[in-house]
Order: C-alpha cells, then sequence, then structure tokens
C-alpha cells in the first residue's frame, strides 16, 4: 500500500522535478493521472485500495454534498469512465468544490459500497487551478448500460417521473434511472415530465441513480397526470450521440 500525507502542491511539484534534480526517479505516488485512466487502472488491478494517485487539471461538477461529504470531479471534456466521487473524510475546512472550478487534487484509492472513490487526507489536497464549463454527455431512453457514467455528469431527455418522492429522496423514472436527492430537494411529483435532467450518475446498492445539483437541472418539468397503478413499465437510459 502506498500512501502520502504531503498536500497536493507538494506531489506535483516532484511530479514535475527531473530525476537529475531529484537525484532519483520521481516517486511512482507522484506520476498525475486522469480519472480514465485511474478507472481503467483498477480494472486490471494496477491499482488498488489506499494507493496514492494526484489528478490535476480535473474539472468539478458538483458541489459538496448535501451530507457534506464528498463532491465529484470528471475529466476536461467529460466522456465514459471520466468521473468519481471525491471523499472528504476528516476535512472539515471549506474546499474549492463548485461546478466549473479546475482543480488539482491528491488523495488515495478508496470504495464505498463497491464503488471508487478519491479519499482525500486535508482541504489543501485540492487546489484551485482556474475554471471550465464541465461537459456533461447527452443519454435518452433506450437500451444500454449506465455503468460507464457512473461519477460522470450527464444529460437525460425525456424523464418521466412514476412515483412521487419517497422517504429515502427517490424518485423512480419510465427511464429506469432513479432521481436522487445528494445535492438538493426535488420536490417532483409523481406523473411529471422533465425534458431535461441534468446530474451526476450515481450506484448506490448496486442500482443506478440520477443526482440532480439544484433546481436549475430540472428543465421544462410539467406534471402531466397521477402516476400510473402497478409496477411502471422500465426502460434503461442508452447514450446519443451528441
Amino acid at each position: 500500500m502506498r500512501v502520502v500525507t504531503t498536500s497536493v502542491l507538494s506531489l506535483l511539484a516532484c511530479a514535475s522535478r527531473s530525476p537529475t534534480e531529484t537525484g532519483d526517479t520521481a516517486p511512482e505516488a507522484a506520476t498525475p493521472w486522469r480519472v480514465e485512466t485511474v478507472r481503467d487502472a483498477l480494472e486490471a488491478g494496477a491499482l488498488v485500495e489506499g494507493d496514492s494517485v494526484i489528478l490535476p487539471g480535473v474539472v468539478a461538477t458538483t458541489g459538496v454534498s448535501a451530507g457534506a461529504d464528498a463532491f465529484f470531479v470528471q475529466d476536461a471534456g467529460g466522456g465514459a469512465q471520466s468521473g468519481i466521487r471525491v471523499h472528504l473524510g476528516p476535512v472539515l475546512d471549506p474546499v474549492p468544490a463548485r461546478p466549473g472550478a479546475v482543480v488539482d487534487l491528491g488523495g488515495t484509492i478508496a470504495f464505498y459500497d463497491g464503488v471508487p472513490e478519491i479519499a482525500l487526507a486535508a482541504a489543501s489536497d485540492v487546489v484551485r487551478t482556474g475554471s471550465a464549463d464541465p461537459v456533461a454527455d447527452r443519454l435518452s431512453c433506450g437500451a444500454t448500460d449506465p455503468a460507464p457514467w457512473e461519477g460522470g455528469l450527464v444529460v437525460v431527455a425525456d424523464l418521466l417521473t412514476t412515483e412521487a418522492e419517497d422517504a429515502y429522496g427517490e424518485i423512480p423514472t419510465a427511464c429506469g434511472v432513479t432521481l436522487d436527492d445528494l445535492f438538493t430537494d426535488l420536490g417532483l411529483a409523481g406523473g411529471t415530465f422533465c425534458a431535461e435532467v441534468t446530474g451526476v450518475i450515481l450506484r448506490i446498492r448496486g442500482a443506478y441513480r440520477l443526482a440532480p445539483r439544484d433546481a436549475e437541472d430540472l428543465r421544462s418539468c410539467v406534471r402531466l397526470h397521477s402516476p400510473p397503478v402497478g409496477p411502471a413499465r422500465r426502460i434503461p437510459c442508452v447514450v446519443r450521440p451528441s
């Protein structure tokens, strides 16, 4: 297990120096990663829980969750396998987590309920370096697996809620992806049609959720009718080229 306790600034400085400057090769923990390559390495077994990584230039797609324990980042440009959850853990000081913040961050690989995440040790492990519009991949009702977009920002078109919000803050839809209130109170009744919903794809207890970040992520929502009685017809979501 490779663990570091230095700040992300120290890691990036070490990664930028040549072997001549350091007197040795740069430590493996200081190698910059992309979220996509982190996920690929986890699947291949090249990274394991407890390993240290740094992610320079990733884009925050959310603010801190309602529970104040996490936010999400993704590679610039988005795409499949590009997003991941950042767990704040013991960090109590504010971090520059807001949609569009470009950050350098360093942490360790962790898993929560089987889902990979980056665990921080201190607020100094996140350094804002700029701003950029986070890219959201477009999804529409069809027949494919949302798994490649877990942790990423997406836009889902033509969503129809089939029931009212339950005690856990979840709302099922006819598209097969349940809406989740991780970031904001949804307030949608059953039988509500939304032309578009933007949010982060979550995996909770083996099922996929779509978590809007605020009310602006729920676009052109209209109550059409009362939700149908009995089991709803559920259709998975499919990626359509932008």
